[in-house]
C-alpha cells in the first residue's frame, strides 16, 4: 500500500506563532496590590504597567494614574483594523450562562457607536482611519476540555493550542478568516494558566494578564484571555461580578491594542514601545465607564489629540444617505459605486434587501458588488448609526450567471481531469483519509518529496468574480515552529507561471481538516478567456516528512 510503512498519524498540531517581539517584562515580585489611592474620587487600585511582548498587558504596582511611556502614539506603517469586527470563543466547560460569560458578551455589544470606541478614530494607516462601528461576528462556546500540559505548574494552555482553537471556531461556525478586521479572543476557563510560546506564563505563575498576537502563517489576530488571577483584577464591580467585571477590563486594552496595533508591532506605538491601552494602563482615574445600558469598570485609552488618558472622545458618527450609484442596471456580479455620507463604517450594503459584498472607499464613497439573489429595488447602507436608503432602484437585469468550473473536486470518480506528477510514482489520489466521500488527493508523506496535482479551467471573458475554495489536512513528523516540508495552492498560467499563492503553509501549521476561500478575481482580471491552472503542491525535506490532504476543491466564477 502507498507510503503505509513510512508514515505516522499525528493527529492535530500547532500553528506556528510568528509575531513581532517587543519585550520589556517585569519580574513576578512587581505583582504587590496596592491600596486605594484615597485623593481619587473613583477609587481604585492603580497598577505600574511594564511593556510585555505581543501586546501583553503585564503585572501592576501602585503608581499614580499617570500616562506611561514616551511621547505620543506614532504610526509605524503596518495596518489598522478599519471597521472592527469582535469574534468570542468561550473555552472549556462552566462559561455558557455564567455571569463573566454574559458581562463580556455586554461589554462587546455596548461598546460600539460610543465615545469610547470613538477614540480609536484618530488611528489610522495608509489607506483610512479606524471607524467606531465594532460588529460582534459570532460567539462560540466549546465545552471540550482545553488541551494543557504543565509548564506553567499547573494545568497550562499552549498559545499553539489558542491558535489552533481559534482554526477549530473558525471551521465549526462557518465564520470567515479575517485578517483584516477581525480579532478572535480565546477566553480559557479558572484554574488554567496560558504559556506564550515563549515561557512565560500569565499571574500569578508569571507577570502578565492578557496579551493580543499575530500570527503570520495564519493571517489571524487574535486575544489570549486567561481567567483573571492574582493582580488581575479589578476593585469594583458595577455588575457585581469580580471575575466578570475584571475580564472586561483586560479585554478592553487588548481590544484597543488589537485594532489599533492588529500586527502587533508595525501599528501605533509610543517611541517606547508602548500600545493605546500600555499607556494608560490601571489609570481609572475617569471613574465608570457607561456605555450602552451598563457601566464598567474599564481603564482609559490614551489620545494623541490631548497627550492624556480618556474614556471619552468627539461625538459618534450619523446615519449613512446616499445621494447617487452608478450604473443603475445590471446583472448579479455588476460592481456599483455608491455616493453619499458617512460610509466609514458601514456595517452592510443591501440591494432590495439582499446582503451584498462592499468595500468602504471613503465616507462618501463604497462600492458593492450586486449579489447572487438580488432583485430590482433600492440600495440601503447600514451603520451603527442606522441605515440609509436610495430614493430610486437599480434594476437587476437578466446575464448573471455562475460557474463550478472544477471538475471532480472531491476525487470521487478517479483521477480525470486532474493532472499530477510524484517524485516516487505514486497515485496521489487515495482513500486514506478523505475529508467527505472515499478519496482526496494525498500529497507527499515520504521525504525528499515533490507531489503535485492540478487541473486546467478556462476563465469566461465575461469573468466578474471568481472565488477558489478547498479543504487542507497536514500531519507531520517535524516538532517546532520551524518549516521544512511546505504546502502551496496556487493559480497558474497554462505554461506554469505563477500567477498567485493564496495559501502556503507548512509542518509549523499542522492541523485537521480546514476549509480556505480566497476570493481571487483580482488576480484573474488580466486572465479572462484564458486557460489557467488550480495547481496544488507538496515538498518534504530528507527527513521527518509531513503529509498533506486536499479535498472538496471548488472554483466558483460569476461572469
Amino acid at each position: 500500500m502507498k507510503r503505509a510503512s513510512l508514515r505516522k498519524w499525528l493527529f492535530g498540531g500547532g500553528i506556528a506563532v510568528l509575531a513581532m517581539l517587543t519585550a520589556l517584562v517585569i519580574p513576578a515580585t512587581a505583582f504587590g496590590k496596592a491600596a486605594p489611592q484615597s485623593s481619587q474620587k473613583h477609587t481604585h487600585p492603580v497598577y505600574y504597567f511594564a511593556k510585555g511582548h505581543y501586546g501583553k498587558f503585564s503585572g501592576n504596582h501602585q503608581i499614580a494614574p499617570a500616562v506611561q511611556g514616551s511621547g505620543n502614539l506614532a504610526y509605524g506603517g503596518g495596518p489598522v483594523q478599519h471597521t472592527p469586527v469582535t469574534y468570542v470563543i468561550f473555552w472549556g466547560s462552566g462559561w455558557s450562562g455564567s455571569a463573566p460569560a454574559t458581562i463580556i458578551q455586554n461589554y462587546f455589544h455596548d461598546m460600539a457607536a460610543t465615545t469610547f470606541e470613538n477614540i480609536l478614530t484618530q488611528y489610522y494607516d495608509n489607506s483610512a482611519h479606524i471607524s467606531d462601528v465594532e460588529t460582534v461576528g459570532g460567539v462560540y462556546f466549546d465545552t471540550s476540555t482545553p488541551t494543557t500540559d504543565t509548564s506553567c505548574g499547573g494545568s497550562t494552555v499552549e498559545d499553539s493550542s489558542l491558535q489552533t482553537e481559534v482554526n477549530k471556531a473558525i471551521g465549526a461556525n462557518g465564520w470567515p478568516r479575517d485578517g483584516s478586521n477581525a480579532v478572535y479572543y480565546v477566553y480559557t476557563p479558572s484554574g488554567y494558566y496560558i504559556n506564550d510560546g515563549t515561557g512565560s506564563c500569565n499571574a500569578p505563575a508569571g507577570n502578565w494578564c492578557a496579551y493580543h498576537n499575530w500570527s503570520s502563517s495564519q493571517g489571524v489576530a487574535y486575544g489570549a484571555m486567561p481567567y483573571p488571577g492574582s493582580g488581575c483584577t479589578v476593585s469594583t464591580s458595577p455588575n457585581g461580578n469580580t471575575a466578570g467585571d475584571s475580564e472586561v477590563n483586560l479585554t478592553s486594552h487588548e481590544q484597543f491594542e488589537a485594532i489599533t496595533d492588529p500586527q502587533a508591532g508595525n501599528g501605533w506605538l509610543d517611541s517606547s514601545g508602548y500600545e493605546i491601552g500600555d499607556k494608560c494602563a490601571w489609570d481609572f482615574s475617569q471613574g465608570l465607564t457607561t456605555l450602552g445600558s451598563h457601566q464598567y469598570e474599564v481603564q482609559t485609552e490614551y489620545s494623541n489629540a490631548s497627550s492624556s488618558c480618556v474614556n471619552s472622545y468627539g461625538t459618534v458618527s450619523s446615519a449613512p444617505t446616499i445621494s447617487s450609484f452608478s450604473p443603475t442596471s445590471g446583472p448579479v456580479g455588476t460592481s456599483v459605486t455608491i455616493s453619499g455620507t458617512n460610509f466609514t463604517g458601514a456595517s452592510s450594503v443591501k440591494f432590495n434587501g439582499t446582503s451584498a459584498s462592499y468595500t468602504v472607499n471613503s465616507s462618501t464613497q463604497i462600492t458593492a458588488t450586486v449579489p447572487s439573489g438580488a432583485t430590482t429595488g433600492p440600495i440601503s447602507v447600514t451603520n451603527s448609526s442606522g441605515t440609509g436608503t436610495s430614493s430610486s432602484s437599480f434594476t437587476v437585469t437578466s446575464g448573471g450567471n455562475t460557474a463550478q468550473l472544477i471538475k471532480n473536486g472531491g476525487f470521487e470518480s478517479g483521477q480525470s481531469p486532474w493532472s499530477e506528477s510524484s517524485a516516487n510514482g505514486y497515485q496521489l489520489i487515495d482513500p486514506t483519509n478523505p475529508h467527505t466521500g472515499s478519496y482526496s488527493a494525498w500529497l507527499c508523506g515520504y521525504n525528499n518529496c515533490s507531489d503535485a496535482i492540478w487541473q486546467t479551467v478556462t476563465i469566461p471573458s465575461t469573468m466578474t468574480k471568481s472565488t477558489l475554495s478547498f479543504w487542507l489536512y497536514i500531519d507531520t513528523q517535524e516538532s517546532g515552529s520551524t518549516c521544512y516540508d511546505y504546502f502551496y495552492a496556487r493559480i497558474r498560467t497554462s505554461g506554469g507561471t505563477t500567477i498567485t499563492t493564496p495559501l502556503k503553509q507548512c509542518n509549523a501549521n499542522a492541523h485537521g481538516w480546514v476549509q480556505y476561500t480566497y476570493d481571487v478575481s483580482s488576480a484573474l482580471s488580466g486572465y479572462k478567456g484564458q486557460n489557467v491552472q488550480v495547481y496544488f503542491q507538496g515538498t518534504t525535506d530528507s527527513s521527518l516528512y509531513s503529509d498533506m490532504y486536499v479535498d472538496d476543491v471548488t472554483f466558483t466564477v460569476n461572469y
